[in-house]
């Protein structure tokens, strides 16, 4: 029996399975719902009983798989993983000191272009955020610093990719939408056999008026694919579409200010033009009247006891 458990392992995974599999689980938020019960089937029955088993197996998978990667899909990976707070676990120290001294061979070869090179330089400024203690492990290598560490005058200098970058990483992508900020260009026009254009039935009315514009987004189709979705101004009626011609958070601020001043006019001018029926000067006039008359003021009901009393007094001497 014990022979029989050595010999399981974890069931192997290609490194494009991998980058998938890791990406369904950040868009699920899977490391806040690990400790349910995993099946048999799917790890070896040691590994169930460790904290945090599929965890733990997607780090030994990548490091199994290391040299095998993409770097494209490796670095997807390492990204997702960070969010997935795979980082803290026990092999990861040996995985990212492993994937430096791989990182610094292709570079020295010429084998990393500009953009995957300066996604590894985000990968570690957010590992140092995140994990500095691991951070300080890996600048042991003197070649880090040469080609995969931003230094700090130039992050001042670039601090509008390096906000965006930031937005890029630590940004909570949740199921319903999908992990990509920079969309693909949309679809090319498409033409019938004789050259003309394509054209499709509208579902919706179009309008006639100048406001021409496009707004293209990627909405989830299942768990790992996307569908390309696009929005026209001319779907709606004129003061909709200009509204919608500006981003949601240009338009809320005057929207909100146009609410307030509408709603403080609907209270206020039904109330224009109409006179109060007390505190004005003829009522205060006439309250004056009154008070003498009916005699409500306290002090001058005291002094007129008062002088009653000395009266009575005067005439009993």
């Amino acid at each position: 029996m014990e022979q029989n458990l050595t010999m399981e392992r974890t069931p192997a995974l290609a490194p494009r399975g991998l980058r998938i599999m890791i990406q369904g689980l950040v868009r699920v938020h899977f490391e806040q719902r690990e400790d349910c019960v995993l099946d048999p089937d799917l790890l070896p029955r040691m590994k169930i009983e460790e904290k945090r088993p599929l965890s733990r197996a997607i780090i030994r998978e990548v490091y199994r798989k290391l040299a095998c990667y993409n770097t494209d899909d490796l670095i997807v990976s390492l990204y997702g993983m960070v969010i997935l707070k795979v980082f803290h676990l026990d092999l990861a120290e040996t995985l990212i000191l492993q994937l430096t001294e791989m990182w610094l061979h292709h570079k020295k070869e010429n084998q990393i272009c500009g953009g995957q090179l300066e996604l590894i330089k985000g990968f570690y400024s957010l590992l140092e955020s995140e994990h500095p203690n691991l951070y300080e492990k890996v600048k042991k290598f003197q070649a880090l610093k040469m080609y995969f560490i931003i230094p700090k005058k130039k992050l001042l200098l670039r601090s509008h990719e390096a906000l965006s970058l930031r937005g890029y990483i630590f940004h909570r992508h949740f199921a319903s939408v999908p992990p990509i900020h920079h969309l693909p260009p949309p679809p090319p026009p498409e033409f019938n056999e004789d050259g003309t254009p394509k054209k499709y039935r509208n579902s919706k009315r179009v309008y006639n008026h100048k406001y021409n514009w496009e707004h293209w987004t990627l909405r989830p189709a299942g768990v790992f694919h996307t569908v390309l979705v696009g929005e026209f101004g001319r779907q709606h009626k004129a003061f909709v579409a200009w509204l919608l011609q500006y981003p949601a958070h240009v338009a809320a601020i005057p929207s909100i200010i146009i609410v307030f001043v509408l709603a403080f006019l609907i209270q206020t001018l039904p109330l224009v033009g109409v006179k109060p029926k007390r505190y004005t000067i003829e009522w205060i006039q006439a309250q004056k009247e009154r008070e003498l008359a009916e005699n409500t003021n306290p002090i001058s009901r005291y002094l007129d006891r008062r002088r009653s009393v000395s009266i009575k007094c005067i005439m009993g001497h």
